[in-house]
Parts: C-alpha cells; sequence; structure tokens
C-alpha cells in the first residue's frame, strides 16, 4: 500500500455523503407528504379521510402476509422508519407476537429537530392536523393487517411518540 495515501480518511468522508444524501431524501419526502396534507386540508379534507386515501391499500404487500405478529410488523416498520425518518430514535419496550411496542424520540413522523413542527407549520399545518394524520394513518394501515396500531405522543407532543399494536380478535 502506498503510504501516501490514506484510506482511512476516504471511508468516514464517503460515509458522511451518503448519510447527508439519505438524511436530504427523507427530509425531502417527508416534505411531500406533509404538502399533499396541506393541500388535501385547503381542499376542504380533514386529516383522517387524507390518511384513509392515502394509506388504506398496500399493507399486506408491503408486509408480505394479511395477518403478521405485531412483534414482526414492528420490526418491519422500525426498519421503514430508519430509512425514511433516520433521526428518530427507536427503542423496543416490549416484543410478541400479540402485543407490541416502540418507543420513539428525537423528533416524530412529522417533524425533527429542535422544533419539529417547523416545517408543518410553515406548510399552514398545526399539531392537531398531524398527530390526527398519524393516528388514522397508524390505524387504517394496521387494520389492513388485522392489527390495532396506535401512536400515542408524549405529553405535550414534545416527549416522543410510543406506538402500540395490538392483535385484533378474529372476526366470529
Amino acid at each position: 500500500m502506498c503510504p501516501c495515501i490514506d484510506l482511512t480518511n476516504e471511508q468516514p468522508r464517503q460515509e458522511s455523503t451518503a448519510d447527508a444524501r439519505l438524511l436530504h431524501a427523507a427530509k425531502s419526502r417527508l416534505r411531500l407528504e406533509l404538502q399533499g396534507l396541506a393541500f388535501a386540508i385547503s381542499r376542504g379534507a380533514t386529516p383522517e379521510e387524507y390518511a384513509r386515501f392515502l394509506w388504506s391499500k398496500g399493507a399486506a404487500n408491503w408486509m408480505g402476509c394479511t395477518s403478521p405478529g405485531t412483534d414482526d410488523y414492528l420490526e418491519r416498520e422500525e426498519e421503514a422508519m430508519r430509512s425514511l425518518f433516520p433521526w428518530l430514535k427507536i427503542r423496543h419496550e416490549s416484543m410478541s407476537a400479540d402485543e407490541a411496542s416502540v418507543e420513539i424520540s428525537g423528533g416524530c413522523l412529522g417533524g425533527w429537530g429542535e422544533n419539529r413542527f417547523a416545517l408543518a407549520r410553515s406548510l399552514g399545518l398545526n399539531r392537531s392536523a398531524l398527530c390526527r394524520y398519524c393516528q388514522e394513518a397508524c390505524k387504517v394501515w394496521g387494520e389492513q393487517l388485522s392489527l390495532k396500531v396506535e401512536p400515542v405522543p408524549g405529553p405535550g407532543c414534545r416527549g416522543g411518540c410510543r406506538i402500540k399494536a395490538r392483535k385484533m380478535p378474529a372476526p366470529s
């Protein structure tokens, strides 16, 4: 190896560039989603109606089955969140096939940073609209998988959220 080429310095620079690109893409994707929500609300839809429109199809195809365990479901969601929301910190609280929960901190599915709702506010959205949209999106996505999925905001929406998933009883 040539002593004048330090390959150890190349790797971190490439990784940080890749991380920066991923973060930029994730923030752009979030902006697009929130712009869609703001547009729908400006045309008279509720956050819940827009969430049902956007999230009422595709869960079983994405998950690869129609009735996963809650642990499998939240592990798959965690993988997606790490890609789409890299600023989030996700911690498993309980994981079993029938009931599972994760705690999200470092932001939420609607924003990040010191002032996580700044992007939403710049689009004319408030915390209430974001939380209502998120709660309904999780609900309708989970129902497709026979799961009851609920995000539970932390105190004042500042303490992060907890996402709980439970198996729904089989229809009788």
